[in-house]
C-alpha cells in the first residue's frame, strides 16, 4: 500500500512539472488585435509581442485579403529601433517580414511592427477579415528559437458613410488606437526602415538564422 502511494506521489510530481514547463514554453505570444475601418480609410495594424525577454528574431509570413486591403508600409515601434526589417510585398495578399538584431529585447504586451493598409472604397456591406499568420519565428540573441502561440483577430471593414450601433462612426479598436497615439512619436525614420543584412555581421547571422528554419507554433483565432 505505501509503494502504491508512493507512485501517486510521484506521479503528481512529474505532472507538476510538466504543467509548469508547459506553461513556460507557451507563455510567449504573437498577436494581432481586434480593429475597425471604413471603405476609403487607411488602417494601422499592430503586431504584439507578449512576454518576451530576450528576442532578437523574427520571421512572419502573413496573408490578407487583398480585394480589400492594399499594404502600404511596416514601421517599426519604440521597443524595436534596435533591429533592422526587412519586408517582401511582391505578391500583393502576402507579407514576408523578417526582424534581427545583434541585442535582445524583451518585455510584456508591446507592439514589433505596426502595419497600414489601405482600406477598398468599394464596400456596400459591414464585412470582417482577417490578417492571418501562416508561419511564425522567434529568436533570441543565442539564436535558440522560442516557442509561442499565435491569436489573431478580425478586422471589421464598414462601408464609406455606415455608422455602428452607438451611432459614432466605426474606428480602431480602443487597444490599436490607444498603441498608435502612443507610438506615433517614435516610429523609426523612413531612412531606418529597411536595411540589408549585411549592415552587421551578427544581424546578418540573426535574419539568416530565422529565414533558414521554422519554428513551432500554437495557433488560435477569435472574431
Amino acid at each position: 500500500m505505501k509503494d502504491f502511494f508512493g507512485i501517486l506521489k510521484t506521479l503528481a510530481w512529474i505532472l507538476t512539472a510538466v504543467t509548469v514547463m508547459c506553461g513556460s514554453a507557451w507563455g510567449t505570444e504573437i498577436s494581432i488585435p481586434a480593429a475597425e475601418a471604413r471603405a476609403g480609410q487607411s488602417v494601422r495594424i499592430p503586431i504584439l509581442i507578449d512576454k518576451t525577454d530576450n528576442l532578437a528574431g523574427v520571421k512572419l509570413s502573413l496573408t490578407y485579403d487583398k480585394e480589400m486591403l492594399t499594404f502600404k508600409k511596416a514601421d517599426k515601434t519604440e521597443h524595436t529601433s534596435s533591429l533592422m526589417h526587412i519586408v517582401n510585398d511582391k505578391n500583393p495578399g502576402v507579407l514576408i517580414i523578417v526582424m534581427a538584431g545583434a541585442k535582445g529585447v524583451k518585455g510584456e504586451h508591446f507592439p514589433i511592427l505596426f502595419l497600414e493598409f489601405g482600406v477598398s472604397g468599394d464596400i456596400a456591406e459591414k464585412k470582417t477579415v482577417k490578417i492571418e499568420v501562416k508561419e511564425s519565428q522567434l529568436m533570441s540573441d543565442t539564436l535558440k528559437d522560442a516557442e509561442h502561440k499565435v491569436s489573431v483577430h478580425a478586422l471589421t471593414l464598414f462601408p464609406a458613410q455606415s455608422s455602428d450601433i452607438s451611432g459614432k462612426s466605426p474606428s480602431l479598436s480602443s487597444e490599436t488606437e490607444t498603441m498608435n497615439a502612443a507610438d506615433a512619436k517614435s516610429v523609426a525614420p523612413d531612412s531606418a526602415k529597411q536595411k540589408t543584412a549585411a549592415d552587421s555581421p551578427e544581424t546578418a547571422k540573426s535574419a539568416e538564422k530565422c529565414q533558414g528554419s521554422s519554428s513551432k507554433k500554437k495557433i488560435s483565432t477569435a472574431d
